[in-house]
């Protein structure tokens, strides 16, 4: 008890019971009730641990907030410095206190600066509670100890009328966050996952283009979050209560898609024993996704490009044109220049489909966004895996970060689901992210790859002699005749770097 009433020094009077782990400053009011009436209360988080972004979602997102989330300090304060203004419809920021504590000190008086009237709570580790307590005495509205639960991420502004202070007996008394009413704060966009400049860029599109019925094409790699885009732009128009309905083009059968997308009249074709109406009159009303529009046939494309035009459809077999209201948006990984000089799609199709085109961003761009992505799939997959695991380890972050994810969110999704699996630990470490051979350390053939992983050299020389030691079967002279280092030195940096054998190679006989 001892160490924890030394946390709460000098707050008993404020109201605080002698164990809680908030220690509130001279600010900690946290209204919103002088802002617009029934805004969304906006909640800033900046902090390179992703287990914090998911506190936050769990605990300030469910009480109706709208959570903005970035990993980089320098980046928030440069969005702050470019709204200027606008950052006082903030309702609160949380920002993780850098080491070293003077650095960080810096970072807070910066923000408290930008932010002017917008509480800033600390997110500090024990080695930094001194600092934390100087930032209080500067006008920092509080901070909280890490590492933080979601019920501590709400504990400075609600803690629930039956939630007792850590520790003893007495209840800590606060003013409730306001809630805004749920249609008011559903989110559109809450299933896409993003932190960096290169998605935010992708949300600020998928907001502007929304309202209009414009065709969008959406390009880039597989896996990468296409049909999700989509479905994000379909719930941010008026189209949003009719149906979403996403083709493969790829998936279905030449000979089939042209009645699937247009439908048929009884006895059109063998087997065609009734009459059917097809996706795009399904979709009447509201969005067609035709993904992989790449792998069109040729004879498809002069159809779609006349339903864009007359906005009719003529069902297979029939004479019959019916009238469908329905907007389009397109996704392919292909390069469709590419394939007009081939001949393979019609240019006029093209232009029609490319009014606003959308790029998402292959993962290994935007690496700022993996540790986001890996808590929201730990959070996902918890249910289904039959586990709740508390988070990743910091080695287990940088390898995610290092790796190429040719999959993209696909792979990372699939490898995060993986680990959950294989976890020994109450948190997933690098040893459990298992990827194929080929991805095993792809930053080693790229240089640009490495820098754009912000791995130090200690982490690089950590990864490599780990995947030696996968590749030779733990075999310790070939390892270091790979290596170019004696035996004595292999076993020292194991010891150094807490290598232990890999998992199902047999142990060194040499």
């Amino acid at each position: 008890m001892e160490s924890q009433s030394r946390w709460l020094e000098g707050a008993e009077t404020r109201g605080f019971g002698p164990s809680a782990r908030f220690v509130a400053g001279d600010r900690a009011s946290f209204l919103v009730s002088d802002r617009t009436p029934g805004a969304v209360p906006r909640i800033l988080v900046i902090d390179p641990d992703p287990e914090t972004h998911a506190a936050a979602r769990d605990a300030l997102g469910g009480r109706g907030c709208e959570i903005l989330s970035t990993v980089d300090v320098e980046e928030a304060i440069r969005l702050i410095e470019l709204h200027g203004d606008e950052a006082e419809a903030l309702s609160a920021i949380y920002c993780a206190l850098e080491s070293p504590a003077n650095k960080g000190l810096r970072v807070f008086t910066r923000l408290r600066r930008l932010a002017r009237g917008v509480p800033v709570y600390l997110l500090a580790p024990r080695e930094a509670l001194e600092a934390a307590k100087a930032a209080v005495q500067l006008g920092a509205a509080g901070y909280l100890l890490k590492p933080i639960s979601a019920g501590e991420m709400l504990s400075p502004f609600d803690p629930g009328p039956d939630r007792t202070a850590l520790g003893g007996a007495q209840r800590v008394q606060m003013r409730s966050l306001p809630v805004a009413p749920p249609a008011v704060v559903s989110d559109p966009l809450g299933h896409l996952v993003g932190a960096g400049p290169g998605m935010q860029k992708v949300f600020g599109l998928i907001r502007k283009v929304a309202p209009s019925d414009v065709n969008v094409l959406i390009t880039g790699e597989s896996g990468s979050g296409k049909e999700m885009v989509a479905a994000g732009i379909h719930r941010c128009s008026s189209r949003a209560k009719k149906p979403f309905v996403a083709i493969n083009c790829a998936a279905i059968p030449k000979d089939l898609l042209e009645s699937e997308l247009f439908g048929h009249a009884k006895g059109a074709f063998t087997g065609a024993h009734a009459s059917r109406r097809g996706l795009f009159e399904e979709a009447h009303e509201g969005t067609v996704l035709l993904d992989e529009i790449g792998d069109l046939p040729l004879p498809l494309q002069a159809k779609i490009l006349r339903l864009l035009q007359t906005k009719e459809v003529r069902p297979l077999g029939s004479n019959t044109i019916k009238e469908v209201s329905v907007r389009i948006v397109s996704a392919t990984h292909k390069n469709l220049r590419g394939l007009i000089q081939k001949g393979e799609f019609r240019e006029d199709l093209y232009y029609r489909l490319n009014v606003m085109p959308i790029h998402l961003p292959p993962l290994r761009e935007r690496r700022e966004d993996i540790p986001i992505l890996a808590a929201h799939f730990l959070k996902k997959h918890s249910p289904a895996v039959g586990r709740r695991l508390n988070g990743f380890t910091a080695a287990a972050i940088r390898k995610l970060q290092s790796l190429s994810w040719k999959g993209n969110v696909r792979e990372l999704e699939n490898a995060i689901e993986r680990a959950m699996v294989l976890a020994d630990e109450s948190r997933i470490d690098d040893e459990d992210i298992l990827v194929d051979d080929a991805d095993a350390a792809p930053g080693f053939g790229q240089v640009s790859d490495l820098f754009n992983s912000g791995m130090s050299l200690k982490d690089i020389e950590r990864e490599y002699i780990k995947h030696v030691l996968t590749r030779t079967g733990n075999r310790k002279e070939a390892a270091t005749r790979i290596l170019g280092i004696d035996r004595k030195t292999l076993y020292r940096k194991e010891k150094i770097y807490g290598i232990r054998a890999p998992q199902g190679t047999p142990p060194a006989l040499n």
